[in-house]
């Protein structure tokens, strides 16, 4: 039997690596035009995985204030306007699923 952690995760990064030893890692600017497309996406995104995984760490609270170690000025633009996108409605389910993780 496989675990559905693997089926879930592992068969993805599995991809991840192959794709990456045959074309080479992805370059910044290709990294920051996707995270800007996730923005506006009706759909479940690393950005909302990286929020939710602050919440988590946060105790429900998601701090995007200015100023913090280590803060990426671009990273938090992306953040907040995808945090912005869910204002006053409910994420995509799949944070529903995850969030006890």
């Amino acid at each position: 039997m496989i675990s559905r952690d693997y089926i879930s995760h592992g068969f993805r990064q599995r991809a991840a690596e192959r794709v990456t030893l045959e074309l080479g890692p992805r370059s910044e600017q290709e990294i920051r035009s996707g995270l800007e497309k996730e923005v506006g996406a009706d759909r479940w995104t690393s950005l909302d995985r990286s929020l939710r995984d602050m919440a988590d760490e946060g105790g429900g609270v998601i701090d995007l204030r200015r100023g913090g170690p280590g803060e990426d000025p671009e990273l938090r633009r992306l953040m907040l306007g995808r945090a912005a996108k869910w204002n006053g409605s409910a994420w995509p389910n799949r944070s529903v699923r995850h969030s006890g993780r």
